[in-house]
């Protein structure tokens, strides 16, 4: 892969970036790679010691799209009409939190703890801190509908499950690795570093190391069905765009809708995918925001003042971005989503979570005048 071009800066993600849990920032790393500039970005947190007791395995479920795959059918519940907001609970010493994702079903929530310099990962089950506490690390835990908890401590990726913990098998010729994402079935999409280039792999329910990718990409999003979507980079400079990682096969790349040209994925759940629509490193106008069935063609139109789709449900809803401030879109129509006092206009607030129900929504504020500070916060609906 050449280093001098411009897009080289979104798989330097994969080697040199804390990769957040379920939502890789993918508009992040585009402008990254647009301005050439290589920088770290905090996503992971630490947590109270644990003892660490070996035992316990973390699945993953990587997305896998199969050449004519349909989607499942489902019935789509009613858009909720209203939302309440509320700040979540913080661990004892710990003065500010952020969302980074959440699980289908709305009942568990994944992010980060702040106190100053001292950072720790958190789980909260129903708005409350999940105990027992993690421990100490500097990537973000990831959690699914049964409460499954993968994340990474002291270098060495850990899962927790049935109230134990236990630690990841290492693949061969690993310099570090970690976990991403853990599906509902319980597997687990992990990165490592080999001959300092990034490579997925994929741990079963069982914890053993059960697929690796052949080409490196950044995974945005992992799903039931086994199938993984990210975002790559083809071989003429610059040119971002999606791609897909089917079970049983290689990295390919992702077909774009009907009518639309390469586009770009930055989240995923049940055969819905949300992101932009071009190449945004070789332009310096703003993508066009898409959400999309990956496997019908289907596409959801989206208001041109979405800024950012942060994160799909199986519905094809998304929690979004208008600028600084969130909406929730369902069924065609946009539900502004309330803030708690406090926060001033020029603060940005971004939502990283959604149930499949649409009921619960997770989120951050983060402030326009320290980055470290803000809160975390989860919206109930009706």
């Amino acid at each position: 892969m050449p280093e001098s071009n411009e897009g080289a800066g979104l798989l330097e993600a994969l080697r040199n970036e804390a990769i957040p849990p379920s939502t890789v920032d993918i508009g992040d790393l585009v402008i990254r790679g647009r301005k050439r500039v290589r920088t770290r970005r905090r996503v992971g947190m630490c947590a109270a010691a644990i003892g660490v007791a070996a035992a316990i395995t973390i699945p993953i479920i990587l997305v896998t799209q199969r050449a004519n795959r349909t989607a499942p059918p489902t019935v789509d519940p009613k858009p909720p009409t209203s939302c309440t907001v509320a700040r979540l609970a913080l661990p004892d010493g710990f003065h500010t939190a952020r969302v980074l994702s959440g699980d289908s079903s709305g009942r568990y929530l994944a992010g980060i703890a702040f106190n100053g310099n001292e950072s720790r990962q958190v789980v909260w089950r129903d708005g409350k801190v999940m105990a027992p506490g993690l421990p100490s690390g500097d990537v973000a835990p990831v959690v699914n509908a049964k409460g499954e908890i993968a994340f990474f401590s002291n270098n060495i990726p850990y899962v927790f499950r049935a109230g134990r913990f236990m630690p990841l098998p290492q693949p061969d010729g690993y310099e570090s690795y970690r976990p991403i994402q853990i599906n509902d079935r319980g597997e687990i999409l992990g990165i490592y570093v080999e001959a300092s280039e990034g490579r997925l792999l994929i741990w079963g329910a069982n914890g053993r190391i059960t697929r690796v990718a052949d080409k490196p990409f950044v995974p945005t999003g992992l799903g039931n069905d086994g199938t993984v979507v990210g975002v790559g980079e083809r071989r003429h400079p610059g040119d971002i765009h999606g791609v897909m990682w089917p079970e049983g096969s290689g990295v390919v790349d992702l077909p774009s809708p009907q009518g639309m040209g390469s586009v770009g994925p930055r989240t995923f759940r049940a055969g819905w995918a949300g992101g932009y629509e071009g190449s945004p490193v070789l332009t310096e106008a703003a993508p066009a925001m898409r959400i999309w069935n990956v496997y019908t063609g289907q596409s959801v139109a989206v208001p041109p003042e979405v800024t950012r789709v942060g994160v799909v449900n199986s519905h094809g809803w998304a929690g979004v971005d208008l600028g600084n401030r969130p909406a929730l879109l369902a069924a065609g129509k946009l539900l502004a989503l309330g803030l708690p006092s406090g926060v001033a206009d020029r603060d940005q607030v971004k939502i990283e979570a959604l149930s499949d129900d649409g009921r619960t929504i997770g989120g951050s504020v983060i402030s326009a005048d320290d980055a470290a500070t803000g809160a975390a916060l989860i919206w109930r609906c009706a």
